[in-house]
């Protein structure tokens, strides 16, 4: 009798244990990573583990079936089975496909465009930029086996298109009371004008009316436990003023 998964124990997937989906991958690693793999070869392994389903949505000026066809052992070997969305030949890369993806990968013949390697390069990430703009999915790229120079600064372009924004100047602590006031529940608009004033006054002068304001607030709860002493009927020795 063969047991179903959800009797076999949480270790079996698919009725395979991870164990043994690690020897099985071991046993490809001659055929995979051969110094000169065969068609033939690749196309005899057929994974026998779970595999993750993934679409993968091409938009070329190339040919690349002859690629796909034998990267589907990789794919398993790293745990993923792809389905192929492939466009029609567009030197425009107008991105005309409007089915979602989970990859979009731009596969290109760099020997069609009669442009400089910067024009190429500029161009390039324009398109890039404008399937940014249709998608979320991650974009991969072929580049250049025979232009080491452009690949290089094709790679630098990408990198630095995608590096994030600079941050915005830190704001100091006043900037910062006055944002908070203003999105504070107890914010009050007289609070809110004090705060933007205080930004106009020199730091100096604001030391002397800091000074001021701490003496005033410290005479008043002088006062105040005065108050309250001289109610209860205790003595209270406090400043005059």
């Amino acid at each position: 009798m063969t047991s179903s998964v959800t009797d076999a124990g949480p270790n079996l997937v698919h009725g395979v244990t991870p164990s043994e989906v690690v020897l099985m991958k071991a046993q490809w690693l001659p055929t995979l990573f051969a110094k000169t793999p065969t068609r033939a070869s690749l196309l005899e392994l057929q994974p026998s583990w779970p595999l993750q389903k993934i679409s993968v949505r091409v938009h070329r000026n190339l040919s690349c079936e002859f690629v796909t066809s034998v990267a589907a052992p990789y794919l398993a070997f790293a745990g993923f089975e792809v389905n192929w969305i492939y466009s029609g030949y567009d030197d425009s890369l107008a991105f005309a496909e409007s089915s979602d993806a989970d990859v979009e990968l731009v596969w290109l013949d760099y020997s069609r465009f009669q442009l400089s390697s910067s024009e190429l390069i500029d161009w390039l990430m324009a398109r890039l930029a404008d399937l940014r703009s249709r998608t979320r999915s991650p974009i991969l790229i072929n580049t250049d086996i025979q232009k080491t120079e452009f690949n290089t600064r094709l790679l630098e372009a990408a990198d630095s298109g995608r590096r994030r924004p600079a941050r915005p100047p830190r704001r100091d602590r006043r900037q910062r009371l006055a944002a908070a006031a203003v999105a504070g529940r107890r914010a009050r608009p007289d609070l809110v004008r004090h705060r933007r004033l205080l930004g106009l006054v020199p730091q100096r002068l604001l030391a002397v009316v800091r000074a001021d304001v701490g003496a005033a607030r410290r005479r008043r709860r002088r006062r105040a436990r005065g108050d309250r002493h001289r109610q209860e009927g205790e003595p209270w020795i406090g400043p005059s003023c």
